[in-house]
């Protein structure tokens, strides 16, 4: 059982930057972003950053404090990527 809790521990932090790596590959290949809302976006960089704050404040493992901010990247990424294909598709309309 302590090997499980031990294997989370450092499997847990690449879930999500993994995650989030995969969503910037789809929206990238549909050259869509449509069903990423920005409520959402705001909600997961406000829960990430928080947990950073955690991870400084109680000298977390330096791989935890990584991930965290990789994943915040990666969020501004498909923010990037979310306002970039909106726009597009604006001026794709309106030009229509």
């Amino acid at each position: 059982m302590n090997n499980l809790i031990i294997f989370s521990k450092y499997c847990g932090p690449v879930v999500f930057p993994l995650s989030l790596g995969c969503q910037i590959y789809k929206v990238y290949t549909r050259k869509s972003a449509d069903d990423i809302s920005y409520f959402w976006q705001f909600l997961y960089i406000l829960g990430v950053s928080m947990n950073l704050v955690y991870f400084i404040h109680d000298d977390v493992y330096i791989t935890f404090k990584l991930s965290i901010m990789l994943e915040i990247v990666l969020l501004m990424i498909l923010i990037s990527q979310k306002c970039y294909y909106q726009r597009s598709t604006r001026v794709i309309d309106h030009i229509t």
